[in-house]
Parts: structure tokens; sequence; C-alpha cells
């Protein structure tokens, strides 16, 4: 379907847009007016559905009904009531044939939906979604939710999987792979088009430490469905924010021998304004030049405004295929060279195991994880939790002021480490740890290993003493990185 140009509501909803940053865009948690002012929305209760899945393939459950409220909201924030001229679209992807039905619908009267489940074994997520004009003035209100399962699926991986390379224009390995490390990961991509040509394709950075797939909005496909709500973007560990509209879009992916793989239709972002947050002194105004891809696990909604917040958002957990995806299992293996996306097997991975994401169901919690000064005398060991963030070419470390070791701290630059310190890290837990290494900090302009180039103390919110490592994706010189959406796990395999 082709997007619609953007209406005359357009500085209406970026003048709410403003509200939503001014009122607190840059707060951990959305400010209340974020969460009640919908805006060329659809919105569905319940908000995800859990059904009552069989445990085994061959097995099978009793045939359950499913109704769903669907809400739309135009861009003043006014319901919007469906109709034959102006109906609402349902669709259904992810699920085996036959296991949801029906898989599309029009909604032309009243405010719900019916769908049927036969009961058959589901091994992914599902997901549901729904758009509709805003009554004529413009744009699209547009939503996304998933129909999850209630049991645990038994412990088999999907057959497919997908391999993604990096681009470094040609180079070969070993330049290829450590180039990338050095200064990120980059796939070949689109977003909005249902068949791309070569012209059409362009670099995407991968970042495991967001959520969202960013593209300007010159660079959107005509196959996007759009322009729908206001959103922003905020990454704290630089304060580039970016500002634009929802769309609706499937991203394109080049595989290693040439061949597109695409994802289901996913909320994306397209980006006409870019800015820095307030307390960042050293942030550059972005622009709007970003093709990003935020494929990071419990990195929810950052900031008022941000509608990322569910496995649903992630590019790579919702690849599709002839079998609708239901040969793949969500999640990806990522190395200097590529991604693969899909997991087939673990077994040459040690693992971490993850607790569920109770706010957002479907989602895990951050990995845990520890670091320590092993030359400090005292305590000097600190478990928290760790991220594995490819966004970041350096290390971040959150600890409170009065617990961190003085031997930890440079008496010239106390923000960050004194050169030379030892320190290791845990992935996991210290009794078990999947991944565990040790480095000499030595700050210089280019990474040459596990080391980071620059480690940086964290200033924790007062109120928040937690104990948190980003590793920064330095770790890719020594480990593959592995995430298993299915089960919960995270990985870390050796380089040859």
């Amino acid at each position: 379907m082709l997007r619609d140009k953007p209406s005359e509501c357009t500085f209406f909803k970026r003048f709410i847009l403003f509200v939503f940053v001014v009122a607190g865009c840059f707060a951990r948690t959305p400010p209340g007016l974020a969460r009640t002012v919908q805006i060329s929305t659809v919105v569905f209760s319940p908000a995800v559905v859990k059904l009552s899945n069989p445990t085994q393939l061959e097995a099978s459950a009793r045939p359950q009904n499913i109704r769903l409220r669907i809400q739309a909201y135009d861009a003043f924030g006014n319901p919007v009531t469906p109709s034959k001229k102006n109906p609402i679209t349902v669709n259904i992807y992810g699920a085996p044939t036959g296991t949801i039905s029906p898989t599309s619908a029009s909604i032309t009267s009243g405010d719900s939906i019916k769908l049927t489940y036969n009961g058959q074994f589901f091994p992914n997520p599902i997901t549901v979604e729904a758009y509709t004009a805003n009554d004529g003035v413009g744009g699209q209100a547009i939503g996304v939710t998933q129909l999850l399962q209630r049991h645990k699926v038994p412990t088999a991986y999907g057959s497919k999987n997908f391999v993604i390379p990096f681009d470094c224009s040609g180079e070969p390995d070993p330049a290829c792979a450590n180039d990338n490390i050095a200064g990120g990961l980059r796939v070949v991509g689109a977003i909005g088009y249902n068949n791309p040509t070569q012209q059409n394709l362009q670099d995407f950075t991968i970042d495991t430490g967001s959520l969202g797939a960013i593209v300007p909005l010159k660079d959107l496909g005509p196959d996007a469905i759009g322009p729908a709500g206001p959103g922003v973007k905020f990454y704290n560990s630089s304060g580039n924010t970016f500002a634009g509209s929802y769309y609706l879009a499937p991203i394109s992916l080049k595989q290693s021998d040439g061949t597109i793989v695409q994802t289901n239709p996913i909320l994306v972002l397209a980006v006409d304004a870019g800015f820095c947050a307030p307390g960042y002194p050293n942030c550059t105004p972005p622009g709007t030049d970003i093709h990003y891809l935020g494929v990071g696990f419990n990195r929810n909604s950052t900031t008022a405004g941000d509608a990322f917040d569910s496995p649903a958002d992630n590019a790579f957990l919702e690849i599709t295929d002839d079998n609708n995806g239901t040969d793949v299992s969500p999640g990806y293996i990522l190395s200097g060279d590529g991604a693969t996306v899909g997991i087939t097997d673990t077994s040459s991975f040690t693992l971490a195991s993850l607790t569920a994401n109770r706010r957002v169901p479907g989602d895990w919690n951050t990995t845990p994880g520890c670091y320590q000064f092993p030359t400090l005398t005292g305590r000097n060991q600190f478990c928290g939790t760790l991220l594995l963030d490819v966004g970041i070419d350096g290390m971040f470390l959150d600890l409170v002021k009065n617990k961190r070791p003085a031997g930890a701290v440079d008496t010239i630059d106390p923000k960050t480490l004194p050169a030379n310190l030892q320190v290791s890290i845990i992935a996991g837990t210290p009794a078990n740890p999947a991944l565990s290494y040790s480095f000499f900090y030595t700050p210089s302009a280019s990474p040459t290993g596990v080391g980071p180039t620059k480690i940086t103390w964290i200033v924790p919110a007062k109120y928040s003493p937690q104990i948190f490592v980003n590793t920064g994706r330095d770790v890719l010189f020594g480990y593959d990185y592995l995430f298993d959406g299915r089960f919960g796990n995270v990985g870390f395999k050796p380089v040859p």
C-alpha cells in the first residue's frame, strides 16, 4: 500500500510530540500524557493475548475463540468509527497455516474482531497488526500486538537461518572483521519496499543496545503504511535524539548470496528532525541521516514518544519466509563477519539463562553479569546486569560513587579508570559464567582486542544505585555472541 503524504495534521502531531519531549522525554518512564493521549494509533484490548497451547509438536489443545477489541484514534486523538468507506484492516503474521483464522480481515462496524485458534502447536509469537485511514484527515492509525504461548514450547529450534554479511566494501578477512568491530556493524538493506532494487539498498547500523528501526523519511520506500503518530528516539550514550512519524513497513536484508530476505511489516520510525538531548554538552546535532536497526532485548521505550516496546518491533525477530517464518527460531548470532538470523543450534555456545520480562510479555530481562578489579584490595567484584552493546566502541560501568574502589577511579579524570588497571568481566553468574575475560585497561585511539579503548563511569540517578556493565562491541574480537529469543538465552563462543 502506498503511504500517504504528510497531511495538514503534521503540525498538530508535531506539537503533541513537542509536549511529550518537554514534559519529560528524557525520563526513563514516559510521563502520563504520553500514556493517555493517542495520536494516529490503534489500541488493542487485551494488550497481549496468551493462548493455551500444546507443548508438543504433534499434540493439540482445545480450540479457542479470541475477541480483540480494536480502537483507532485519529491525528487529533479522537476515536475513529470504522465503516465500509473507512475500515480497519487487520493482518496476522507468523502463524502456521490454519492455526489462526482469519489471517486478514476488515472491520467495517463495531470495535472488535473474533479470531479462532484451532489448538495446534505454534512455535513462535504470532503478530497482529491493524491500520486505518484517519477519517480523511490524512495519514494512518496503526497498531501492533502479539498472540503468545501460555505454556513453554519444547526445547527444539527451527530448521532455517539466514546469513546477513556485514558491509565492508569487499575488504577480505581478517581486515574486514576487524574494521567492522572497530567501526560498527552494518548490513545492507532497505525499509518500506516489497521488492527493493539495488538502488534502494543502503547500509544500516546494527545495535544491540537499542530497539527499533530508524530511517530518514526520504529513504522510506513506497510500500510503507502511514504516516501514523509522532515518534521520538533517544540514545542515552550520545544524547542524539530523532523525531518523525511511525509507519508499518517491511525491512529487506541482503544475504551473503545476494538474495533478499524480508521481515513482516513492523513498526518503524521515519525521521525528519534530529537534535541533542539536554545535558549532553559534547553532543553535535545529528541531523537526520540515520539508518539504524536496534535489535536488542529489554531495550524498551526510552522516552515519551518512543513506541518501540515489544519483540514485534525487532527486525531480526520478525524474519519471514514461505512458511510464514514458522521454521525460523527468533534470535541471532553476531560475529565480526556478519549476522546469522534464526537459531538452529546452540551446542557450540556457552549459555547464560535470562529471566522473563514481566512488564513486556514475550521479552527477556537484561543479562546478569559482573565486573571486577582483581589487583585491588577489598571488595572489588560487583554483580548486576551486563549488556553487550554493539552500538558503541567503549565500555560503561555503573556504580554509585561511594561504592567505587579508590584505585578504580582515575585521579586526573574521575569519569574513567586509571590506565593499566586490570579489569575482569563475567556474563552470567560467578558460579556459572557463560563469558569470562580479563584485560589491562589501555586507553587508545583504535581497538586491537577485547579490551575497550575507553571506559567511562556512568553517573547513576541518586535513586537507582544499579550495578551495570556495558561491554561495547570489542568483545567480538574474542567471542561470537548469540541471543536466543525463543528460550531466553545469551551465549558466547571463542573466535578461532
